[in-house]
């Protein structure tokens, strides 16, 4: 295949790989010297040796070709290692806040810690310090300090610089209370800041069935964004639960282009999913939408929308205009959506008859990098990508049946009746 006549979605992994390349070795540009230290790397990392005009080939160097199934393999392999390994903190350097915030969270006093955390706003660490004063109030039973601090407005500006954070490490708490504790916590789910950094960043899918469902559904909304929220969440599981998805009010462009971009991207796929809006439309507004959003958050419940509606016409015209913005890792919570849209096209490939590349997609998907409020959702849409995979590749049926019977607890487990192994078995 000749550069030519590549699809545009297959020129936008390309040109997105590159770039990821280079950001391992922080190079900018392609080179003889950035070609052999990537090498280097790469061989280092893999313990697989990739040849040195490999790599000028894939970055245009030499006359290119399609790179073959190895070379993805050791490429996705290698940045994998590079994704798992990055992030890493020097914990002496912060000891010392967590030494003082302990002294601060036994001496109770509301207005030090306050004080405390005002001082970390905007820092890298404020949504883990946050994290500890919320879950040790939490856990000891202290809702006093916590209710004066989820009051206090200054410490909740900017949220969404550091609410996936904040939602993912008080979220994982509350999920393991019994129901006794949960209810004991009613004045702090009452509050409007509560609900906007913790209870609204972390989507508990694990428990729309359950405890997180069941709250949501108590609140009444204060605001068209709030409003929007939980009816498509409450809605969504309806439908993934087997039944219909009740219609949802109309918005202009300039509410959504107000909106988060996860929750602009949850109304258009609300919406989709219940025909309310035809592709030819969602194009137009994503188009529009995208000068503005973070097409990787926006997309975030878009996808899963497209999968289950098995739009693989609009799928691809996303991934064709947006590719390079979808796997766009500049953010942890980037993971979660990551291993969805992988496991997007991979059905995509599968659909195209590709099953090869679909492989090698396949395998870049890191379901231990997705947040728990999003693990059973995501090993769900997997789940479909590994029975049609299994299919195109002659898996025996010992090899599906053990899938056959991870679906079906999965299914148990969130009472998602729609996404049995029956569906994914028979999803083409």
């Amino acid at each position: 295949m000749t550069h030519g006549t590549w699809t545009p979605r297959e020129l936008n992994r390309m040109v997105t790989t590159r770039r990821q390349l280079l950001e391992t070795i922080e190079m900018r540009s392609a080179t003889v010297a950035s070609m052999k230290l990537l090498r280097e790397n790469i061989s280092s990392e893999t313990n697989h040796e990739i040849g040195y005009n490999t790599l000028r080939r894939f970055f245009g160097l030499l006359p290119a070709r399609e790179p073959s199934v190895r070379t993805w393999s050791i490429l996705d392999a290698y940045l994998k290692i590079k994704r798992e390994g990055s992030g890493a903190e020097n914990f002496m350097d912060e000891w010392g806040h967590v030494h003082e915030l302990n002294r601060l969270l036994v001496g109770k006093e509301a207005s030090a810690l306050i004080e405390f955390l005002g001082r970390h706003k905007g820092t890298d660490r404020y949504p883990m310090l946050l994290g500890r004063v919320t879950n040790h109030f939490i856990c000891t039973e202290q809702l006093q300090p916590l209710v004066e601090v989820y009051s206090t407005t200054s410490l909740f500006e900017c949220l969404e610089s550091f609410s996936e954070y904040l939602g993912d490490l008080v979220g994982t708490t509350l999920r393991e209370l019994p129901l006794n504790r949960r209810l004991a916590l009613s004045p702090l789910f009452s509050l409007q800041h509560f609900r906007d950094s913790v209870l609204y960043f972390y989507i508990g899918y694990g428990e729309l069935n359950g405890y997180y469902g069941n709250l949501l559904a108590s609140f009444k909304p204060g605001s068209v964004q709030e409003r929007t929220f939980l009816h498509c969440l409450l809605g969504y599981r309806s439908f993934l639960n087997g039944g219909n998805l009740p219609a949802i009010e109309p918005l202009g462009m300039d509410v959504l282009e107000s909106f988060h971009p996860v929750l602009a991207g949850r109304y258009v796929g609300y919406n989709l999913l219940g025909k309310q809006i035809k592709p030819t439309v969602a194009k137009k507004m994503l188009t529009r939408l995208a000068v503005s959003q973070d097409a990787n958050l926006m997309m975030l419940e878009i996808i899963p929308a497209l999968i289950l509606k098995k739009d693989f016409d609009t799928m691809s015209w996303v991934y064709s205009q947006l590719y390079e913005e979808l796997y766009e890792l500049d953010h942890w919570f980037a993971y979660p959506s990551m291993n969805l849209f992988l496991i997007a096209e991979t059905l995509m490939y599968l659909h195209e008859g590709n099953p090869k590349r679909a492989r090698v997609v396949f395998d870049s998907i890191q379901l231990n990098l997705t947040s728990s409020s999003y693990s059973a959702y995501t090993n769900l849409f997997y789940g479909i990508a590994v029975f049609q995979l299994a299919w195109h590749e002659g898996r025996d049926d010992a090899y599906l049946n053990a899938w056959r019977e991870r679906q079906e607890t999965l299914v148990a487990q969130t009472g998602f009746d729609r996404l049995t192994p029956e569906f994914a078995a028979s999803y083409f």
